[in-house]
């Protein structure tokens, strides 16, 4: 992966590096263009790393105030840290889970926004839904 730490302040690099050593990093999944994972922070934040083809760093958000001021976070930073560490051994693959699995990592705004553009996009899911709404 490519020098990422160039497009993040010092501070930023150091307070992530403390992240990613404590173990603030949740499962990563691989995404098609890049990695996502849950950071733990002052709240759980949604982290996301694009990548190009060849592995070098694109891009990077966070849900966390600092980063949607449009700088790079320390959440951020604690995710490429543990890319960075394990690049070399266990390959993320985002069809590896069950289906279970995969939705246990969602949160439950992300959950909702899934099922809700599912639904607005297909109209039997959409009649399934307010039927289910209905037995409840």
């Amino acid at each position: 992966m490519s020098d990422w730490s160039d497009f993040f302040d010092e501070i930023i690099i150091g307070r992530g590096y403390d992240y990613f050593e404590r173990g603030n990093v949740g499962p990563i999944r691989k995404t098609k263009n890049g990695y996502r994972a849950t950071v733990q922070g002052t709240y759980p934040y949604k982290v996301s790393v694009e990548m190009d083809s060849d592995g070098n760093f694109i891009d990077a958000s966070c849900t966390c105030p600092y980063a949607e001021g449009g700088d790079y976070c320390k959440h951020e930073a604690a995710l490429l840290f543990a890319i960075d560490d394990d690049i070399d051994g266990e390959e993320y693959d985002i069809d590896n889970g069950s289906l279970e699995e995969i939705v246990s990592l969602m949160t439950r705004e992300d959950l909702e926004e899934f099922i809700l553009s599912l639904a607005e996009e297909n109209k039997l899911i959409r009649e399934e839904l307010l039927a289910f709404e209905s037995d409840l």
